[in-house]
């Protein structure tokens, strides 16, 4: 086996709960096939748990470390671990063992199988309930599917494969279950434990779900509207043949959620006039405590839905009547036109708001000429604001003049490789030229801005061109 580990040698002086550098450790396979096969001698089972305790940063097999103190390592990996390989599983089995008997507790736990079927079952599922059972993983990835092979017997859907155990997982903040690339299934046991674990909880903070095949929309919306834990939630759709009602169903789920600050809803083409109004109610609604919300409909892939957008004046609405909203991610995911005025004045109306990352493809020169009007007001604070790169590159010549006028937009840029003029009108509007717009900027604030262009000398220099010097003309000796 092919064994990784990383961590930060503390001196020995250092006490055993002393806060340091966590300990990772990884295993994956390695070239030689040979180090995978069943054959490998038993000392293998002390080789995991002996490197482990070699390297970890942590006497944990002294007598002192008393099970009244806990320690708290990094991340356990296993990168595609061979599933027919039960001399693995015993090794990962005896180090969660070795873990809980010295009240170890590991940050995250992150498995990524390639395997699908029976085989990946009788490996993942033991694993993971032992995971959970013993409670010495605070978050649980796993990447992988359900799918049962063609032929095989298959006990999956009413069983629990990803989530094994979770309900016995009294440290579990974080979950994400992430498909493979093509997607993958998770089983209906699974969306049964999800349903319980979110009525449950007192501890889970973060929910992913991301790529899977299959949505279990009741399931999930009885959980959702149960739950009083969840801060973070991400959901995407794009492999999943899941309607704009059941979207709008697991919105509507959320009305009264008392915690949830994050929100990341992803499709393919399947928002529409119901997600919409969801949308604008879960906004509205006293109850909402939203600080970042991103909604995406990036196509990535053909489905049988229909190429749905969400109504832009039904997202405007909701905004407006919004008052903890912070951070606006919009990706391909809007009907009409005119999205960039729009939003800017909403920037406006909304003075909470301190980013907009607008992905839309369809801005236009005009859309743009509307914010160079008079009728469109400078903003009294900075705000950033992110722009697709193909927008950045086909409108930046109308995208200068409005930085140029707009001194307040920060203008996310970093990785854009177009026009060196344009990139330096974006550093400089970055690092605070809004700061000194009047001749009385005062000399104290000078730190900030050369904190901020820290670096970046080109943009030292045009502050002092033109910003500091030219505007001080009347007290030059």
């Amino acid at each position: 086996h092919h064994l990784q580990s990383t961590c930060t040698p503390k001196p020995s002086s250092i006490d055993y709960t002393q806060r340091m550098a966590p300990y990772n450790f990884t295993w994956q396979p390695s070239d030689n096939d040979e180090s995978l096969s069943s054959s490998s001698s038993s000392s293998s089972s002390s080789t995991m748990l002996d490197t482990i305790l070699q390297q970890a940063p942590t006497n944990i097999n002294s007598p002192s470390s008393s099970n009244n103190s806990q320690s708290s390592f990094g991340r356990f990996v296993l990168k595609e671990p061979p599933p027919e390989n039960e001399v693995l599983l015993r090794d990962v089995l005896q180090v969660f063992q070795y873990c809980s008997l010295h009240s170890i507790v590991w940050d995250s736990l992150d498995v990524y199988m390639n395997s699908v079927g029976m085989v990946g079952f009788y490996f993942l599922r033991p694993l993971l309930f032992a995971a959970n059972s013993m409670g010495i993983f605070r978050r649980l990835v796993i990447r992988g599917d359900a799918t049962p092979l063609a032929g095989e017997p298959n006990p999956l859907p009413t069983h629990e494969f990803f989530l094994a155990g979770c309900l016995l997982n009294p440290k579990l903040e974080v979950l994400e279950i992430v498909a493979n690339r093509e997607g993958g299934l998770v089983t209906i046991g699974d969306y049964r434990a999800l349903r319980e674990l979110l009525q449950r909880t007192t501890t889970l903070r973060r929910l992913k779900l991301d790529r899977v095949t299959n949505f279990e929309e009741e399931l999930i919306c009885q959980g959702l509207q149960e739950n009083k834990t969840l801060r973070k939630l991400s959901l995407s759709f794009i492999q999943a043949d899941v309607p704009d009602a059941s979207i709008a169903n697991v919105i509507q789920s959320l009305n009264q959620h008392p915690e949830l600050r994050y929100l990341t809803i992803t499709s393919s083409g399947q928002f529409g006039p119901l997600s919409s109004q969801a949308l604008k109610t879960l906004l509205s609604s006293t109850p909402c405590k939203l600080k970042s919300l991103s909604l995406q409909g990036f196509e990535f892939f053909e489905l049988d839905t229909t190429s749905g957008t969400l109504n832009t004046e039904d997202v405007l609405e909701g905004i407006r009547a919004n008052r903890s909203l912070r951070n606006l991610l919009i990706g391909d995911a809007l009907d009409g036109d005119m999205f960039f005025s729009k939003f800017f004045r909403l920037l406006g109306e909304c003075p909470w708001l301190e980013t907009l990352h607008l992905w839309e493809p369809n801005i236009t020169n005009e859309d743009l000429e509307v914010v160079l009007s008079e009728q469109v007001q400078r903003l009294e604070r900075s705000v950033v604001i992110g722009l697709g790169f193909p927008v950045l590159d086909n409108l930046e010549k109308t995208l200068s003049q409005v930085l140029r006028k707009h001194q307040e937009i920060r203008m996310e840029h970093e990785g854009f490789l177009g026009n060196a003029a344009f990139v330096h009108l974006c550093q400089w509007n970055w690092y605070g030229r809004y700061l000194m717009d009047k001749p009385e900027f005062p000399l104290s604030m000078w730190p900030v801005v050369l904190e901020r262009a820290n670096a970046k000398p080109n943009v030292i220099y045009e502050f002092l061109k033109g910003p500091a010097f030219a505007a001080r003309q009347p007290y030059h000796r």
